[in-house]
């Protein structure tokens, strides 16, 4: 093992970040090799054996630690030797060398928090696969941020023992093998472990901060994924690639803010209405009130009840205003339901298509140019495919997030008609209180004088109603008058 640790440098608050790639294989039929690889992330200068070249990346800055890890804690062998016997051991002019996982450290740790961190992945690694795992630590690089150190972990593609002996093909880190048996394959197995121990080991520095593999969708987050930029403008093939996914990063960023836009536009022209409407409704009740009575026609003990049902009728008024007016853009309860049934799942289709333009713009500039044409070709053509799709995705997400939000029909007018007809039991309450006869103020103050009340005289008309009784009502009351005029 050979640790070149530095001091850390200054860090912010930021929120833990999590990062676990699986990068393409090294490969023969790519032109690379597991020597070139190995002296490169780990600094080092290594012989290739099988061609005769020299690898010598000793000079190489940023390289905090590197260690080679064998299954079950086994001495490390002399890396230069190690993977020599791996290039010997593959034959095959297309065989698959290495693989390699890249993972972010925590930013909230320090140097020897994260070099152990790291160290129980590899070893983690090295023990579930039977395979021995190359370790790196790198920092930060001086165009990328203060936070960017990671891990690079070389995993050997055949099984190796204890002691260093190579074995068979490590069947569990070949995607396709796996797709083919219908396991799971190794990424579904690091990234939820890589989370336990990320977390385990920030919970033991006493940091707050957490990372979560899950996607924005599994964790019920409504903003659309980004995908990682890289470290900004490099190679002619980086820089392409950086742009591009910074593009789909803005559409995505746009597109959020648009449907935050519209909502709030729709927000404020319904607010407007309702001003509007509370103001009509208030001129009309007062052409209203100029044809009722005056308020001191109203007996003193109602006047506090016609103040609070007149302020009642306003705003019942103005919210059935609010309700002919949400008509307009009232939609049926079944589609407002489905859509937002089905609105995260739109949100899913568009953030794939968003991340498969990337990958396929990131695979069309990683064609060589000595490679075929007809292969550049199809992956332009498929790129022309993935960006339309896109396109369509993304149309498809802001009609399903516009009428997710809609105002449903059936309940607008279910509220309309409970509206009027409180404004109608309002209106018969105002309007019988607003007729209240001139006699009942009569009756209020006879009910303060008492010795005024006289006796009322039947009319005809009783007399003919009640029949026989009639006459005994005459009788009474002449009885009453004589007794009036004796001075009873």
């Amino acid at each position: 093992m050979r640790s070149r640790l530095r001091p850390d440098t200054p860090i912010d608050n930021s929120m833990a970040v999590y990062h676990l790639s699986a990068r393409d294989p090294i490969a023969r039929s790519a032109g690379r090799s597991a020597t070139a690889a190995a002296a490169y992330r780990a600094a080092a200068l290594i012989m290739d054996d099988r061609t005769g070249e020299v690898f010598d990346y000793s000079r190489r800055k940023g390289v905090l630690m590197a260690a080679l890890i064998l299954p079950g804690s086994g001495p490390a062998p002399d890396r230069a030797q190690f993977w020599n016997c791996v290039e010997a051991h593959h034959r095959r002019g297309d065989a698959v060398l290495a693989r390699e996982v890249i993972v972010a450290l925590p930013a909230e740790l320090n140097v020897d928090q994260r070099a152990a961190l790291a160290e129980s992945l590899g070893r983690e690694i090295a023990d579930h696969f039977g395979v021995a795992v190359d370790m790196a630590l790198h920092a930060p690089s001086k165009r990328g941020g203060n936070n960017n150190w990671h891990a690079h972990f070389l995993l050997s593609a055949c099984t190796v023992d204890r002691r260093g002996a190579l074995g068979k093909k490590a069947v569990l880190l070949d995607p396709i093998h796996c797709r083919r048996a219908r396991v799971p394959d190794s990424v579904t197995w690091l990234r939820p472990r890589w989370e336990e121990l990320a977390n385990a080991a920030l919970a033991a520095a006493g940091c707050d901060q957490r990372v979560d593999h899950r996607s924005n969708l599994t964790r019920g987050i409504a903003a659309l994924p980004t995908v990682h930029e890289g470290v900004g403008p490099g190679a002619d093939v980086r820089r392409r690639i950086n742009a591009r996914r910074r593009a789909a990063n803005a559409d995505g960023v746009a597109l959020d803010t648009e449907m935050a836009a519209l909502l709030r536009e729709r927000a404020a022209a319904a607010a407007k209405q309702k001003i509007a409407d509370a103001r009509a409704d208030a001129a009309t009740s007062t052409d209203a009130d100029a044809t009722q009575p005056p308020v001191h026609a109203v007996p003193s003990e109602l006047r506090v009840g016609l103040t609070d049902l007149t302020e009642k009728r306003a705003e019942a008024a103005a919210r059935l205003a609010e309700l002919v007016s949400l008509m307009t853009t009232a939609i049926p309860q079944a589609m407002v339901q489905e859509a937002q049934r089905q609105l995260p799942a739109a949100k899913g289709r568009a953030a794939d298509a968003l991340r498969t333009i990337a990958l396929l713009a990131a695979e069309l500039d990683s064609v060589r140019w000595w490679r075929p044409w007809s292969r550049r070709s199809a992956i332009s053509k498929r790129h022309s495919s993935a960006e339309r799709e896109a396109s369509r995705l993304l149309r498809e997400l802001v009609e399903y997030a516009a009428e997710a939000a809609a105002p449903a029909y059936e309940q607008i007018r279910a509220e309309q008609w409970a509206v009027s007809a409180e404004l109608r039991r309002l209106d018969q309450k105002i309007g019988g209180i607003a007729k209240a006869p001139p006699e009942t103020d009569a009756i209020c103050e006879s009910r303060a004088a008492p010795h005024e009340i006289k006796s009322p005289t039947p009319s005809k008309a009783h007399h003919a109603r009640r029949g026989s009784s009639g006459s005994r009502s005459s009788q009474r009351d002449r009885l009453v008058d004589r007794s009036t005029a004796a001075g009873c």
